[in-house]
């Protein structure tokens, strides 16, 4: 049904006036709900998978049953009212599961042996980086808060994972 819009002629009008407009509304409204209750129930790792999970349901369902263009606006609105908005706020800093909490955890299990902490902070510093168009900004942030907080050189370990893992690389 909603695929029709978009074969009204090649003229979206139809489609992002009678469908999109109110569609993005909606979704906005549902995604805030979505982050707040997450923000409260969940360890900052599982938040992350949380967002990771809507970006692909969400882009799945666009090309499933919408037009192309609707895919960018909604990945914004999620990145927006699940990240860019709670980050500002509470997400890094959140009581038990903060940034710095997940960086002692990495170092610890780092020696160990163990690769879960640094999976979940690698997640963190990826779902960072979708937070401005080439994640630059939200991702030196992310590090100036860890040398911040940890300024240890064992720390360099975690820097030289986490661009590893922006490169497809595992190191």
């Amino acid at each position: 049904m909603i695929i029709m819009f978009t074969q009204v002629g090649e003229n979206l009008s139809v489609y992002v006036n009678d469908y999109e407009i109110d569609f993005l509304k909606a979704s906005k409204e549902h995604f805030e709900r979505k982050a707040n209750e997450g923000l409260a129930d969940l360890a900052l790792p599982d938040y992350m998978r949380m967002v990771q999970k809507t970006l692909a349901m969400e882009e799945k369902r666009v090309d499933q049953y919408m037009h192309s263009t609707t895919n960018p606006k909604l990945k914004k609105l999620v990145v927006e009212c699940m990240l860019a908005e709670p980050m500002q706020t509470q997400l890094l800093s959140k009581a038990g599961s903060s940034l710095e909490c997940q960086l002692d955890n990495a170092m610890e299990e780092a020696k160990s042996g163990g690769t879960t902490a640094m999976q979940n902070l690698a997640l963190i510093y990826q779902m960072v980086g979708l937070v401005d168009n080439d994640g630059i900004g939200a991702r030196v942030l992310f590090i100036m808060f860890m040398f911040t907080f940890h300024s240890s050189s064992s720390y360099l370990y975690t820097f030289r994972y986490l661009y590893y893992i922006r490169l497809g690389d595992d190191g």
